[in-house]
């Protein structure tokens, strides 16, 4: 203990790490550093444990990789998995799960495994959408004391949730996710240190998750323009190749609005085609897919 440092004095301790160099004020670590871990170094220091600042390195550690992994792709199935497989080795947590919040419906949606429909659950439900509407952490050590609870998915899966640690995560002042970590293995609750480590990954996972979002809407707009694009050329495709077929107004019309409607996924388009003589639209009347034809005059 003498050789590295624990019970000196701290300028003593202070010179054998070099971290006197880090002349910060009081304002910049408070910018820098979380309460929580400013709280729990502290306490390090305090006691001047050994093996307790090895143990926090480690799951410094851990936090590093898991930011590095989830940060590998910008499919949201891809970071969702990757986050709930980092978050329980990292806490040694059993089971966790990360829902995407739909501010629009004002719901939560997740998925329980790769290829499955996500489920969705109402953000006015649940200790997650408890966490959602208000940012607040949660750490439940009995999880069915708590009336904020909501045991139907224990009911229906069979499954015994005993403690819970749940937590926003935060992009640019929105709540992008939320995160839930069920049944702390290695010890009857979730501690400090776990709610650090995850306070600082969800940061990092807040961010990811945005841009994924991002990303999948970006996409889905390219494939709905280019989509849009190719309408001309394959109906033209479409009347060289058959020559004798009936290509018209009415056939040009139905099939643009149902390769609209397939495009950008809306179930109603119109068609109207201007005609110049009386100044009037004239337009195909079609309520949706399969809509029954004619022809509708309007000023």
């Amino acid at each position: 203990l003498a050789k590295s440092g624990v019970g000196a004095p701290k300028e003593a301790r202070a010179s054998r790490t070099g971290l006197e160099t880090m002349d910060l004020s009081p304002a910049e670590v408070n910018a820098l550093v979380e309460p929580q871990m400013r709280a729990l170094l502290a306490q390090l220091d305090a006691d001047g444990s050994v093996e307790q600042a090895t143990n926090l390195a480690i799951r410094l550690r851990q936090l590093l990789k898991a930011s590095i992994t989830i940060a590998l792709s910008l499919d949201i199935q891809d970071v969702m998995e990757s986050a709930i497989s980092q978050i329980c080795r990292m806490l040694g947590a059993d089971r966790a799960t990360m829902y995407v919040v739909d501010h629009v419906r004002r719901e939560l949606w997740s998925r329980s495994a790769r290829g499955m429909a996500p489920f969705r659950v109402s953000i006015d439900k649940g200790i997650a959408g408890y966490v959602a509407r208000t940012g607040q952490t949660c750490v439940i050590s009995d999880a069915y004391s708590d009336p904020r609870f909501n045991p139907s998915m224990d009911k229906l899966t069979g499954y015994r949730t005993r403690n819970m640690l749940v937590m926003p995560a935060w992009r640019d002042g929105r709540i992008e996710a939320v995160i839930q970590v069920i049944n702390k293995m290695t010890s009857a609750h979730f501690t400090d240190v776990d709610e650090v480590m995850l306070a600082l990954l969800s940061t990092h996972i807040g961010v990811v998750v945005g841009h994924a979002q991002q990303h999948a809407r970006l996409r889905k707009d390219i494939d709905a323009l280019t989509k849009m694009i190719n309408v001309p050329t394959t109906l033209a495709a479409g009347a060289f190749e058959s020559p004798d077929a009936k290509i018209d107004f009415l056939y040009i019309t139905k099939e643009i609005e149902r390769r609209a409607r397939d495009a950008l996924a809306w179930p109603y388009s119109k068609v109207f085609i201007v005609d110049p003589p009386i100044h009037m639209h004239k337009r195909k009347k079609s309520v949706a897919a399969g809509g029954a034809g004619g022809e509708v005059r309007d000023p």
